[in-house]
């Protein structure tokens, strides 16, 4: 009897577990979607020559497919880095800190980088890492999910870091 017992806690720990692991890779599934979609609607924009800031009309149209492209980053990863979006548009680095400034996303200055995240993500990070006083790095990148390479960049530059005296994670940005 005992056997079946242990049997049967192993099938649900296993089941548990496969669970676990399909949603994650449905979430993944649905982000790379996202991230394709976002790409398919910038490369359209640059390929009718939209990234020549020549025109009014032109510049619309690649100015809302840069706001879409970096929606679509922050929802996806939680940040997305000027030298990112430099790969995929061609414009200068300080219209593009401009236009995202002026879409309402939170600009950070990080290593000679700019990092362009939003406040709601930014305080769901500071939310996750608020339950976790451990020192652990490795921990706290867990405890971020899916804003862990948030959590990796802004460490990276010294805005994230274990403050002993409150014995937590403390994100520090102006």
């Amino acid at each position: 009897m005992e056997h079946s017992t242990d049997l049967d806690e192993l099938k649900n720990i296993v089941l548990s577990s496969t669970k676990a692991i399909i949603d994650e890779l449905e979430k993944l599934r649905k982000q790379v979607s996202e991230l394709e979609s976002a790409c398919r609607s910038a490369q359209a924009s640059q390929s009718r020559g939209a990234g020549s800031f020549t025109g009014r009309e032109s510049r619309g149209k690649n100015s809302n497919a840069i706001v879409e492209y970096i929606k679509s980053m922050v929802q996806s990863k939680g940040y997305v880095t000027i030298q990112e979006l430099l790969s995929q548009f061609k414009v200068k680095p300080r219209q593009l800190v401009s236009l995202a400034r002026n879409s309402g996303f939170k600009i950070i200055e990080g290593g000679g980088d700019y990092i362009i995240t939003s406040i709601p993500t930014l305080v769901e990070l500071e939310n996750r890492l608020s339950g976790s006083h451990t020192t652990d790095v490795n921990e706290a990148e867990k405890r971020s999910g899916d804003l862990s390479g948030l959590f990796e960049v802004l460490r990276r530059y010294g805005l994230v870091y274990y403050d002993a005296r409150i014995k937590g994670w403390r994100i520090e940005i102006d």
